[in-house]
C-alpha cells in the first residue's frame, strides 16, 4: 500500500440507526451517460425506469467538487430523478446539496413523505425563478419567498426531525426563517416520514430550467460525540480489489492505521484529507482493520476485505 491519491469520489454509504447515510459526489460516474444505471440502485427515476427518458445525464460542464455533477435543463424536460431515503420516522437528519442555477433560468426540487409515482405525498416543493427568488411551498401554500444567488454554486440544506415534527431550511448555511415549520405538512395526508428527494427539469410557469446538482449529503445529526465521529466515516468498496476509498464528512485532523488480520501495521498516515483513495492492489487477499481517530480522540475500527 505505497500509493495515496486524493479523490473527490462519487458515492459512500454507511448504515446508521437502521437507515442509510448517503454522500454522492458523482465523480465515479461516466460523463455523458445516465445517472441511475451507474448508481448501483442508489438513484431511480420518477417512473421507475433507470436509463429511460426520465433519467438525468452526468456532466462535466460544471461541478462544485471533482469533475462531475448532474444536469437538468428544459432541453431534457422529462428528466425526473429520485433519491429514496429509507422511509425514516425517527431521529434528526440533514439533507444537503450544492446547486447552480444559470442566470436567466429556473429550477425545481421537492421532498416526499411517500414516493409512489402519481400517488406520492409531497412534503414540500421549491420553485427557483429566473428572477433570483424562490417560492417554498408546503401543503399547497407558499410558506416563504426568498432570494438565492444566480450563476454560482450555493448550498441548500434542510434539517428534519420527524419525531418532533419540525424542519428548517438553510441557504449557504443561513436559515431562511428563524422558526421551523411542521414537517408533517404535505400534499396528502399528514405524515412525518422522510421518504425521498426529487429533482426535476422544471421551473416556474413561463420559464426555462437549467441547473446543476452536486455533493448530495444525507446523514443523521442527533448522535452522541462518539457516534458522530463514527457516523461521518465511511469506506468503499468493501470487499475491495485494488483500491479503498475513505470518506471523512466534516471531520478534520484524522489519523489512520491499517492492520492485517495478524495485527501487522501495513499502512499509516496522519492528517488525511476528507476524501482519500488508498491503493491496496499489492495487499494479500484477506481481512484488514482500519483504526481511525480524530482530533477529538474519537476512535473507530472498521473491517474490510481485500479479494
Amino acid at each position: 500500500m505505497k500509493k495515496l491519491f486524493l479523490l473527490m469520489t462519487c458515492l459512500f454509504t454507511v448504515n446508521i440507526s437502521l437507515a442509510q447515510a448517503v454522500f454522492d459526489y458523482f465523480d465515479h460516474y461516466t460523463s455523458g451517460e445516465y445517472l441511475c444505471p451507474q448508481s448501483n440502485n442508489l438513484w431511480t427515476t420518477w417512473d421507475y425506469n433507470p436509463g429511460g427518458l426520465s433519467d438525468v445525464y452526468i456532466t462535466n460542464e460544471h461541478s462544485f467538487s471533482g469533475n462531475n455533477s448532474i444536469k437538468f435543463d428544459s432541453d431534457n424536460s422529462t428528466a425526473d430523478v429520485v433519491l429514496p431515503l429509507g422511509n425514516i420516522k425517527t431521529n434528526e437528519w440533514l439533507i444537503s446539496f450544492m446547486m447552480r442555477i444559470e442566470s436567466g433560468y429556473g429550477a425545481y426540487f421537492n421532498m416526499l413523505h411517500e414516493f409512489s409515482g402519481d400517488e406520492s405525498n409531497w412534503a414540500f416543493e421549491a420553485y427557483f425563478s429566473e428572477t433570483g427568488t424562490v417560492h417554498f411551498n408546503a401543503a399547497n401554500m407558499v410558506l416563504w419567498d426568498f432570494s438565492y444567488p444566480t450563476g454560482e454554486w450555493f448550498k441548500v440544506s434542510i434539517t428534519i426531525d420527524p419525531e418532533v415534527n419540525s424542519a428548517k431550511l438553510f441557504i449557504n448555511n443561513i436559515p431562511i426563517n428563524e422558526s421551523t415549520w411542521a414537517w408533517c405538512l404535505g400534499s396528502g395526508d399528514l405524515d412525518s416520514t422522510i421518504a425521498a428527494i426529487n429533482f426535476h427539469s422544471a421551473a416556474p410557469e413561463g420559464e426555462q430550467a437549467l441547473f446543476y446538482i452536486d455533493d448530495v449529503n444525507f446523514r443523521q445529526t442527533d448522535l452522541t460525540l462518539e457516534e458522530s465521529g463514527q457516523s461521518c466515516v465511511s469506506i468503499y468498496p468493501n470487499p475491495s480489489t485494488d483500491k479503498l476509498i475513505i470518506n471523512f464528512e466534516d471531520i478534520y485532523g484524522v489519523n489512520c492505521q491499517i492492520f492485517s488480520s495478524l495485527g501487522e501495521l501495513v499502512y499509516e498516515k496522519s492528517n488525511l484529507s476528507n476524501h482519500e483513495l488508498i491503493d491496496c492492489s499489492e495487499c494479500s487477499p484477506g481481512l484488514y482493520s482500519i483504526k481511525i481517530n480524530n482530533q477529538l480522540s474519537n476512535v473507530q475500527h472498521i473491517k474490510f476485505i481485500v479479494k
